[in-house]
């Protein structure tokens, strides 16, 4: 399996709500399908690709954000 997860930052009294996490991670899914980057968006937060190499890119065309950390899983996450 192929997965990413997005992580939000977490402040003093504030955390991202699960709403706005599943909305960040659906519009990075939208971003990466514009780019013929299939994907399924497991959870508010992760994102599951066909292949290694979809995987890669999305960490590269994803990191930029401010909004949020790319953290690759591995087959035991």
């Amino acid at each position: 399996m192929y997965r990413i997860r997005l992580e939000f930052p977490t402040h003093k009294q504030y955390s991202t709500s699960a709403l706005v996490q599943d909305a960040h991670t659906h519009s990075a899914c939208t971003q990466l399908l514009l780019r013929n980057i299939h994907t399924v968006q497991l959870d508010e937060c992760t994102i599951l690709f066909e292949s290694a190499r979809d995987q890669s890119y999305a960490v590269l065309a994803l990191s930029g954000s401010s909004s949020y950390t790319v953290r690759v899983l591995d087959d035991k996450s």
